[in-house]
């Protein structure tokens, strides 16, 4: 009877010790995953080293230090760091399939597999190598689906699956079809609702999740008042943290929100950490972009300026020359802005401001900069900072005078969104129609734009017919004539007159 005894005390031993290594590892997790989103990256990866000692079976400490190594490959643009990620990249990956393999009921360790290879996707993304990307995303997929399978009520994955169903649908339809051959489907409608129960109902990733709902809100569906609040959740949880500050500033920007916008690129400009420059730089330009829109020229080509002695990406370096290449010219320096238009030509034209910033600049280096285009940018800035009654009442005797046909165009779209605003639809969609008449030279991005409007202004006059016709145009057009703000804003108009 002793040795039994013995051999029964010895295993409940063990087993509260087994216990209590498993309730130490959770609670230095969970530390450390508040730390790290608090931006104490150095304390964070300390106590994640520390948990994996003490159950290094377990994957999710390998995990969160390769999550910090992407966001500081990301930060950085640093190829090094991208090493460094993919190094914990593969342990987690080993760390996990190993899991599966012990117990192929293990949905966590599935869904954990699925957000490291997200992780990979957004990486290999990062560096243009979509093969690889694909392939990760379509790995990711498959553990999502596998958690969800298991466990039809672990609703956190719904929010990396939803994101897949989701963004997938964005894609060319030239890339599309091919999807069912690969295992993957696109569906927006089904993707946002995923993601949408992930963050009401998910208890392990809310941070996650809230992110995603707030990107989606903002880049695809203009959801703007949706994804602030979503994101002031974030920021208030989480003051240091510049990405959440960055995203927010974004929002507040298309909300036409300026000044308060610049309070939270401030905030990441202030924190100066070398391992998030790359956000860092993206803030100098955005405050260029602000002060831009308020035609406060000085302060532009200050901040224009400095991005670009900074930056050591193309992205945004067209469309900062372009808007050095204005102010200089409002301000006199014709020298200065030439050059500038000249520099243009070097951004990166797999993004739109860039494209159309290279464009413009090639024009106005054959003919020149005339008054008439000064005032229309001046008024179109007005319109960014949300100055719609001043704007409608000075641009309205003024448009007689313009000669150009394709700036005279341009300024009646001004018009007609400055209208919209006001609540005039009615005048609003008259000089949208007046805009869709020109025969523009070489703006092909004013006859979606009208149409888009046209159809917002059909719509809030309960027209329902001439607003879906106006809206099948303005979606019909070349990809390459839309910015992802237009495309934005005819998904949410989409979403009201289809329910998609």
């Amino acid at each position: 009877m002793i040795p039994l005894i013995v051999c029964s005390a010895c295993l409940f031993f063990a087993t509260i010790q087994q216990a209590s290594g498993q309730s130490s590892y959770d609670s230095l997790v969970d530390k450390a995953k508040t730390l790290s989103y608090d931006v104490q990256l150095n304390e964070a990866e300390r106590l994640f080293t520390e948990a994996s000692r003490i159950s290094p079976e377990r994957a999710e400490a390998y995990f969160n230090i390769a999550q910090i190594r992407l966001w500081i490959f990301l930060g950085t643009d640093n190829h090094s760091d991208y090493t460094d990620f993919m190094k914990w990249f593969r342990l987690t990956v080993d760390k996990g399939e190993r899991l599966i393999e012990l117990n192929p009921n293990n949905y966590k360790a599935a869904y954990l597999l699925g957000n490291t290879y997200t992780m990979q996707a957004i990486a290999e993304t990062t560096l243009h190598s979509y093969l690889a990307a694909f392939s990760a995303v379509r790995s990711a997929s498959n553990y999502y689906d596998m958690a969800l399978e298991l466990t039809p009520n672990f609703y956190d994955a719904y929010r990396g699956a939803g994101e897949i169903h989701y963004f997938l649908d964005f894609l060319p339809g030239t890339v599309k079809w091919a999807l069912p051959l690969v295992g993957l489907s696109a569906n927006r409608s089904a993707g946002l609702s995923e993601v949408r129960l992930a963050y009401e109902k998910g208890t392990t990733d809310k941070i996650r999740s809230t992110l995603s709902l707030a990107e989606i809100y903002s880049n695809y569906l203009a959801e703007y008042d949706s994804a602030e609040a979503l994101m002031r959740e974030l920021v208030k949880k989480f003051p240091r943290n510049p990405m959440f500050n960055y995203h927010l500033a974004v929002i507040l920007i298309k909300e036409r929100n300026l000044h308060e916008a610049e309070k939270y690129l401030d905030a990441v400009i202030d924190l100066n950490d070398p391992r998030f420059m790359v956000l860092n730089n993206l803030s100098v330009f955005l405050k260029g972009d602000i002060y831009f829109k308020l035609n406060d020229f000085q302060n532009a080509i200050k901040y224009n300026e400095l991005f670009l002695s900074r930056t050591n990406q193309t992205d945004y370096t067209g469309i900062a020359n372009y808007r050095l290449a204005m102010c200089y010219r409002i301000l006199g320096n014709n020298d200065m802005s030439k050059k500038c238009l000249l520099n243009a030509e070097n951004g990166n034209n797999d993004i739109y401001d860039d494209s159309f910033s290279k464009e413009r600049s090639r024009e106005f280096l054959r003919y020149g900069i005339s008054s008439d285009e000064i005032m229309v940018c001046e008024m179109n800035n007005d319109l960014e900072a949300g100055k719609y009654e001043e704007l409608y009442s000075s641009l309205q005797p003024a448009l007689k005078h313009i000669q150009n046909e394709d700036t005279r165009a341009e300024a009646l779209l001004v018009l007609s969104e400055a209208a919209t605003r006001l609540g005039k639809f009615t005048e609003g969609i008259r000089y949208s129609r007046e805009a869709d008449s020109v025969d523009a030279d070489y703006e092909n991005w004013l006859k979606p734009r009208s149409w888009f409007l046209i159809a917002l202004c059909s719509y809030s006059c309960g027209d329902m017919a001439t607003a879906k016709r106006f809206l099948d145009k303005a979606e019909g057009t070349d990809e390459y004539a839309r910015n992802n703000l237009l495309n934005a804003e005819l998904n949410n108009l989409e979403r009201k007159l289809y329910g998609k």
